[in-house]
């Protein structure tokens, strides 16, 4: 399952939410993991309308998403593969220059999402405990589940892309993250 958003820390104001062109060819849904399409949709359309697909492990985040919509702001009335849309969305070959299907992306390295793990909680040391980096799961990017066995604690060489704030009392089986490796953030690294 997808990331939930439960929060921010900064409060109501602290989400940044721009709209993001889809990828072609792929699913998406909301609570979906997003980075960036290297060198997508320069000069095509808006400067607004950046590309994104979904994230893999060890790559940075430009954010979760929290709807998906048309061009003009819209819900979209299929779900890409002519059914009614529901929660997942299709997106076409052509999606870039055609439809220009969308997303609405939190950017904020400051929410904070209930998310899934691929095992166990606790199974690896500190998979349940705050302070902890984690990344995305590669065997299974479909599902955005975090992978379990690469929590690190604070200070370790390079951290994951998520900080763990510790088990979500909502659904004790999910940790309770932040984006770590934003695209906002001024390093260098992935």
């Amino acid at each position: 399952m997808a990331l939930t958003y439960r929060r921010n820390l900064l409060g109501d104001n602290g989400r940044i939410l721009k709209k993001f062109v889809l990828n072609a060819s792929l699913d998406f849904q909301v609570g979906d993991v997003v980075t960036y399409v290297t060198g997508s949709l320069t000069g095509e359309v808006p400067e607004d309308f950046n590309e994104v697909a979904e994230a893999t492990a060890g790559k940075k985040i430009v954010g979760v998403i929290q709807a998906i919509i048309t061009a003009t702001g819209v819900a979209p009335s299929s779900n890409g593969c002519g059914g009614v849309f529901v929660d997942q969305f299709r997106t076409a070959a052509n999606n870039e220059t055609g439809a220009q299907i969308c997303a609405l992306v939190d950017m904020s390295p400051f929410s904070l999402y209930s998310a899934d793990l691929d095992d166990t909680i606790g199974t690896t040391t500190g998979s349940n405990r705050a302070g902890y980096y984690l990344d995305l799961d590669t065997g299974d990017t479909s599902s955005h589940r975090l992978n379990e066995a690469s929590a690190e604690a604070l200070g370790t060489v390079g951290g994951g892309q998520f900080l763990a704030h510790g088990v979500d009392p909502q659904d004790t089986d999910n940790i309770i993250v932040n984006i770590s490796k934003s695209v906002l953030s001024g390093d260098t690294g992935v």
